[in-house]
């Protein structure tokens, strides 16, 4: 039997996939192709030619926070300036890095690091609290490693040696573009790689991350700031917000907090100084001139097996579509799928939700106290289907200087959504906010917040469309 005639009774995968397999093509700034990734792009390339004809004022958006993104779409192309001012914008932040020679002087600026995105000795943030969805909580672990996960470090992991050692001459080259010697750019990258290996050891692996309910781990916060010291937590707090401080601190990664000494003490200060100091310039490669941009990208390149960068326009749009995701993807959901879709689909899952609870309470072995349990969560399941009835007044505060170059117009941006994360510590949970915008070709459940979203995005054609059948769409979405 020829390839041509495989039958599905011999090879169902085989069958179905075969003729596609054929003829798809992995696009070169893409890791992969598929049918999630063929709508992402036909999303990705309508919302290209809008951004194009807003930035040249031939296209109009009665969303007021749209003009924001339009302003950084602009911003990211204006390569003139950014190639023009090369690192400068970068080195305001790198210097205020270089004059920190002590722990207490790291613990009287981590609120302000905290805030700028420095890389701390534990990460820290507010999320929806895991016991209480009705709460949020101010939750710790520890750092990020360079490798995607602890086993690449093994001995034995060939993969995490040419990882590390592409991580490494990438640094190197983007070092090579401050006022460093080079004697202090060998122990800055020397110790960066050092302080990395340290982490490693303590941090949790992803298979580890993957049982999430092991993340719920409430600890007084003297306990916390027993175990993290010398880094002064307590003062953290206070300084952030005074004598509104959490008193209860969620520790995601028990072991990294226990045994933070293992990569951070006053007598490896250097070690984790060098180590973010190279984190942050290159984190803010992506937003200087075009030659440290495309040198910054390189360990993901190689992280990800693509051969190049998006173009400069996919640049700018990915970018403004991300910074203003939600009034972004409030745009393209009333643009290109409407409320009559966004009132069927959530039609079509308060159906589904009622038909579960039908189920749970014929079940036959579960107690009957579990099957209430379970449809009381059905019963407070958040749908958001297709895009936010409103957009939030966050949104509205993404404002920059449009004098400022791009790196200081996105460090704006991030420490205002920073601050805005943080402030919610003692604030109830808003049920309403979105995980993912409408233009994200992707969905969710939320199992700390129990929401279900589905963007318009992913809802089109072959998973759905009011104009397929209800069959149709049960079973492609």
């Amino acid at each position: 039997m020829s390839e041509e005639q495989v039958r599905i009774q011999d090879d169902l995968y085989e069958a179905v996939n075969g003729e596609w397999l054929k003829t798809a093509v992995i696009p070169e700034d893409r890791p992969t192709t598929g049918g999630f990734s063929d709508l992402d792009q036909g999303v990705e390339k309508i919302m290209m030619e809008d951004f194009k004809a807003f930035a040249a004022g031939e296209k109009t958006s009665d969303i007021p926070e749209m003009k924001y993104a339009v302003a950084l779409y602009k911003k990211v192309l204006d390569t003139d300036r950014r190639d023009r001012e090369g690192i400068a914008p970068a080195l305001p932040l790198l210097e205020k890095l270089r004059g920190i020679g002590s722990v207490d002087q790291l613990n009287a600026q981590a609120a302000e690091l905290l805030v700028e995105g420095v890389d701390l000795p534990i990460q820290m943030e507010v999320t929806a609290d895991m016991a209480d969805a009705t709460k949020h909580a101010f939750i710790v672990l520890g750092p990020n490693t360079i490798l995607p996960d602890t086993t690449y470090y093994a001995e034995d992991n060939p993969a995490g040696k040419q990882l590390l050692a592409v991580w490494a001459d990438m640094a190197a080259k983007v070092l090579a573009f401050t006022p460093l010697t080079a004697e202090e750019q060998k122990q800055y990258l020397d110790d960066a790689l050092a302080f990395d290996a340290l982490v490693a050891q303590k941090v949790k692996s992803q298979l580890e991350w993957s049982e999430y309910y092991k993340c719920h781990n409430p600890m007084d916060v003297e306990e916390v700031a027993a175990q993290v010291a010398p880094f002064d937590v307590k003062k953290l707090l206070t300084d952030l917000y005074g004598a509104d401080a959490p008193k209860i601190l969620v520790v995601y990664d028990p072991k990294a907090i226990r045994e933070m000494n293992g990569y951070f003490s006053e007598e490896n200060l250097s070690l984790y100084l060098h180590w973010t100091y190279v984190n942050a310039l290159l984190r803010s490669t992506a937003y200087l001139s075009e030659e440290l941009a495309a040198l910054g990208r390189t360990y993901r390149r190689a992280l990800m097996g693509v051969a190049s960068d998006p173009s400069l326009e996919k640049q700018a749009y990915q970018t403004a579509s991300r910074m203003y995701s939600e009034p972004v993807g409030v745009y393209y959901g009333r643009t290109y799928f409407g409320e009559e879709a966004k009132k069927d689909v959530v039609d079509l899952v308060k159906k589904i939700i009622e038909t579960y609870k039908l189920r749970m309470r014929k079940n036959t072995f579960l107690a009957e106290e579990t099957k209430e349990q379970a449809i009381k969560k059905l019963s407070t399941i958040e749908i958001k289907m297709g895009y936010p009835d409103e957009i939030k007044k966050i949104w509205s505060k993404l404002i920059f200087d449009e004098d400022a170059s791009y790196l200081e117009a996105m460090q704006s941006l991030f420490a205002v959504r920073a601050r805005d994360m943080l402030d919610k510590v003692n604030q109830p949970v808003d049920r309403t906010e979105w995980l993912m915008p409408g233009h994200m070709v992707n969905a969710c459940y939320n199992p700390s917040a129990n929401d279900i979203t589905f963007p318009a995005a992913i809802l089109q054609k072959p998973f759905y469309a009011l104009s397929q059948s209800v069959s149709e769409n049960l079973g492609g979405i």
